[in-house]
């Protein structure tokens, strides 16, 4: 009965993978020094993960036969909620660095851009740089000429995607032309290499930063 209300080993499989793909999401978000697309589709199949295991924490915390196993799901739970929490605000933290380049790329952006930001972070996002031109315009601009008053373009904040950068290819890619060296990409192998020639690589699901 046990096994039939909390699931099989394919349940237990398929929740081991959205684990593992949660986790990939935040660590390729802490290396990346530019922002990812926001991961929409993995955070809505945890969140309803959590909500599931809490129903079933719920039902079976008031039965003694069954509360070792609600403790266990309550264990889980909190993983997910910490994992999620992570991955939130190494995104929040690059919002907060560069939310003009940001917003600049969505607006000029192409597909990929437009996902680049959940409903939340654009509405953060903007409500955040409205703030800071704010806060800058009252403590600095008024009290220069107006001459020098325009930001220049240049001076926008921007990920500085030359870093170097450890990374292992999800498959065999064969090979890819890196800073004038062609590259045999290998599953099983991991590489130092700058950021910015594999960046398409990372953003389009090909490559994991560790």
């Amino acid at each position: 009965m046990m096994n039939d209300e909390y699931g099989n080993s394919n349940n237990n499989y398929k929740e081991l993978t959205l684990l593992d793909k949660l986790k990939r999401a935040w660590i390729n978000e802490k290396y990346a020094p530019n922002l990812l697309i926001y991961e929409e589709d993995i955070i809505r199949d945890v969140m309803e993960k959590i909500e599931e295991k809490e129903s079933l924490c719920a039902s079976a915390i008031s039965n003694i036969n069954l509360q070792f196993t609600a403790n266990i799901y309550e264990m889980e739970i909190e993983r997910l909620k910490y994992i999620i929490k992570c991955y939130l605000v190494e995104r929040i933290k690059k919002i907060d660095k560069y939310y003009t380049s940001i917003l600049l790329q969505i607006e000029n952006g192409d597909e990929y851009d437009d996902k680049l930001l959940s409903e939340f972070e654009i509405n953060y996002c903007q409500k955040y740089k409205a703030l800071m031109d704010g806060y800058f315009k009252n403590t600095l601009l008024n009290s220069i000429p107006k001459d020098f008053q325009k930001m220049d373009s240049n001076a926008i904040n921007k990920p500085f995607l030359n870093t170097f950068v450890f990374c292992k290819p999800r498959e065999d890619l064969g090979d890819f032309l890196v800073d004038d060296e062609t590259i045999d990409f290998k599953k099983s192998s991991i590489y130092f290499l700058r950021y910015l020639p594999i960046k398409s690589l990372v953003e389009g699901g090909k490559m994991d930063l560790i």
